[in-house]
């Protein structure tokens, strides 16, 4: 697949997506915003992803930054930010208490190798706490993200079509339209009832030969994910392990309560029993709310979680539910220049004024 296609759905999407928000730039709904009450900021959580040597394929490792950005984003952040464990920013959020410098915590979300082997010696040279959130369903399957086995699939699929439950027939028989339905599927992989997402990955999983499978974990080592051993190696040494659902599950308004309940107390139980300590830290998979519903933030309240952390632009301030705090993220985009236009008050105004409808905030 050429680079060139890539770019071009990219920028169709971009067209639309600017064209709806035209709105947003008018006299009124800037007045709207500014009305919008906003607590002092005390930091921001930074929401990273896996960190590789090198990226291979770009259309494929989506958010994984190279090891030199990583570095660089981690020296912007330091020298604007102390940086604190997420308990740490959690009291200080519960206080209300000035700080000397705002305060910044590192999340990792998806629980990669390269968290153990890259990011973790890194930090800890450097006694920088960090988060790392795993899906333990996955750990127990030894399996990868739902998300990267449906794209990779569908990109690497030997077919010009196929007919997969839930997606209808996909037509691969040209670099764009194979481009164009692998995200589709993986759109759909975040939309669907979960029970429908296992039924529409495992036909995307026999797309591709037990050979062909092989050939692909062997190309993009960098979406394997940590077992057991690596994760509790971890929590030795003071990271703190969270919960990203058992397995990567979107928490959306068509989820049933069963499901919304298992992803989150029983991914809770699960951890617990594996690290022998309470796990009190949450992470929606996704995390825009466009795949969060109330229901499921009543069910990781219910469950026993003190934070919980969405992909909403924004920098926590005070009055906000630490069940609803949003975060920076960090891709492979990410510009360390502008970092102070990420946190521009702008952002915190339509985080707050969204999240209001999750009734949260």
């Amino acid at each position: 697949m050429t680079r060139r296609v890539v770019r071009t759905i990219r920028v169709r999407s971009t067209v639309v997506a600017r064209r709806a928000g035209r709105g947003v730039a008018q006299g009124v709904e800037a007045a709207r915003l500014a009305r919008v009450r906003l607590g002092r900021p005390i930091g921001a959580v930074f929401a990273f992803h896996g960190v590789v040597e090198r990226v291979e394929d770009r259309d494929v490792q989506l958010n994984h930054v190279e090891l030199g950005a990583f570095e660089n984003a981690l020296a912007a952040i330091r020298a604007r930010f102390e940086i604190v464990s997420l308990s740490d920013l959690a009291a200080a959020l519960a206080d209300g208490r000035s700080t000397q410098r705002p305060l910044a915590v590192l999340s990792f979300d998806d629980g990669y190798v390269s968290t153990l082997e890259l990011v973790h010696p890194l930090l800890s040279r450097e006694g920088l706490p960090h988060a790392v959130f795993v899906c333990p369903g996955l750990i127990d399957a030894g399996a990868r993200l739902p998300s990267f086995v449906a794209q990779a699939a569908v990109l690497f699929a030997r077919v010009e079509s196929a007919a997969l439950p839930h997606a209808g027939t996909l037509r691969l028989d040209a670099e764009r339209s194979r481009a164009e339905e692998a995200w589709r599927v993986v759109d759909l992989v975040k939309r669907l009832p979960q029970d429908e997402v296992y039924e529409l990955v495992e036909a995307c999983r026999a797309l591709l030969t037990g050979d062909e499978w092989r050939e692909v974990d062997r190309r993009f080592t960098s979406e394997a994910l940590l077992d057991w051993d690596g994760v509790r190696s971890l929590a030795a040494e003071g990271v703190t392990i969270g919960s990203h659902t058992l397995d990567h599950a979107s928490m959306h308004s068509v989820q049933s309560s069963d499901v919304l309940r298992a992803q989150t107390i029983g991914a809770r139980l699960r951890i617990e029993h594996e690290l022998g300590s309470p796990c009190r830290v949450f992470c929606y998979p996704y995390g825009r709310y466009v795949n969060l519903s109330p229901e499921a933030v009543a069910e990781v309240a219910a469950a026993g979680y003190g934070v919980a952390l969405t992909l909403e632009t924004g920098t926590v301030r005070i009055g906000m539910s630490p069940l609803l705090l949003p975060r920076v993220y960090v891709g492979p985009k990410f510009d360390p220049v502008r970092l102070d236009r990420l946190l521009a008050p702008v952002r915190d105004r339509r985080f707050v004024r969204a999240s209001r409808g999750l009734r949260l905030v």
